[in-house]
């Protein structure tokens, strides 16, 4: 290895580019409709249309349909998130429970 790759001068340079931060992030809780937000940043709101599927809306909508959603279940009951819908004003997401059926919240 050469130069300061891995050091924090290095990462000082890109920390805070708009192409290298988040678009847009959301905690919320789901034990019933509707969702409640926790913490959110370019997140409007979210559409529950069952306890098992999310509309999630942005603020300001992403400049195309290609963007990456990353997803979790810190309750540990959902084995899987899916998304279904690219919008550039939203995204659509389903969880699945460990035996692979619609989680029931």
């Amino acid at each position: 290895m050469s130069g300061i790759v891995g050091t924090s001068h290095s990462k000082s340079k890109v920390i805070g580019r708009s192409k290298d931060t988040a678009k847009a992030w959301v905690r919320f809780t789901n034990p019933a409709t509707p969702a409640v937000l926790q913490g959110s940043f370019n997140v409007s709101s979210i559409d529950n249309y069952t306890s098992d599927m999310w509309k999630v809306n942005f603020e300001t909508p992403m400049a195309t349909t290609g963007y990456t959603v990353v997803a979790n279940d810190s309750q540990g009951d959902v084995n899987s998130i899916s998304i279904s819908v690219f919008n550039a004003a939203y995204f659509e997401a389903f969880s699945y429970n460990n035996s692979g059926t619609k989680q029931q919240k």
